[in-house]
């Protein structure tokens, strides 16, 4: 997979950051990514690299907005404390994704997240 540099992301901590953001932008890097923020990047056109940084605040509702980026293919969502099981299998409909990072998602089992790698086998998932 063709990674996007660091240098090419863009970095934002707002919701008026992310209505600020050129549509067409394709990677970011949200600092506490959360619900709010996560649907506030709807907007784009073709998000494939989405990071993000310091204390995740996104939940299993949040997690339904992912289903607007079919491009996606990098997906970080370490440190996210909420999401459970549930929310997890909404990611099971980002069939482009290649890459999934889910370090320090407490609330996961290891069951799901096996579920979750038999419905894409073409992605890495890091937990």
């Amino acid at each position: 997979m063709e990674q996007i540099p660091n240098s090419s992301l863009a970095r934002v901590a707002s919701v008026a950051e992310i209505d600020a953001l050129p549509t067409d932008t394709a990677g970011i890097l949200v600092v506490e990514l959360d619900d709010s923020k996560l649907c506030a990047l709807r907007r784009l056109n073709s998000v494939w690299v989405l990071y993000q940084h310091g204390e995740s605040r996104l939940t299993d509702e949040g997690l339904i907005w992912l289903v607007t980026f079919p491009e996606l293919q990098c997906l970080d969502l370490h440190g996210s404390t909420e999401i459970t099981d549930r929310g997890l299998m909404e990611l099971r409909l980002l069939r482009a994704l290649r890459w999934l990072n889910l370090r320090s998602c407490p609330q996961l089992t290891p069951a799901a997240i096996a579920a979750l790698q038999m419905t894409l086998p073409r992605c890495e998932i890091i937990a």
